[in-house]
């Protein structure tokens, strides 16, 4: 209970924000307008950051598992630790680096987080394939075509 009061203040403590830097629009410059923003963007920034991390980490692992029948689980882990390893990464490491850091800011963390948890799922399964998998696909296809005729 008492979080949801935390988010309640919060949500009001924003709008109150919002109300009274529209309210003092014409009085000041558009550079202090932004700099009132940032508290609002910051938390707003976060949990963008978290829901990417979230979808980089299970979105590939759950495309592959679907499309791609010979995805093993040892790729499925991979894969996801692949996703949530990189998003850190490429938030942290590879947004400060000279000269590329720019293009990782400007991507933020989904794309290349996503990328490499397909890459990393794809590659483990090419390396340790489950021929069962495979077979077992087959034969449920093979019963479904003859199903439809």
């Amino acid at each position: 209970e008492k979080e949801i009061e935390t988010i309640i203040k919060e949500s009001k403590a924003d709008s109150d924000a919002v109300q009274t830097i529209f309210e003092q629009k014409g009085k000041e410059g558009a550079f202090e307008i932004i700099e009132k923003f940032k508290p609002i963007t910051n938390r707003i920034g976060f949990a963008i950051f978290g829901w990417s991390g979230i979808a980089a980490t299970f979105c590939p692992m759950v495309i592959l598992a679907l499309f791609w029948p010979p995805f093993t689980e040892k790729a499925a882990i991979a894969s996801m630790a692949a996703g949530f390893s990189m998003t850190m990464i490429s938030k942290f490491l590879l947004q400060e680096l000279p000269g590329v850091g720019p293009v990782f800011v400007a991507l933020e963390t989904m794309p290349p987080s996503f990328l490499a948890a397909l890459i990393v799922g794809y590659v483990v399964s090419i390396i340790s394939p489950e021929p069962a998998n495979a077979k077992q696909f087959e034969r449920d296809l093979l019963a479904s075509s003859q199903l439809k005729k």
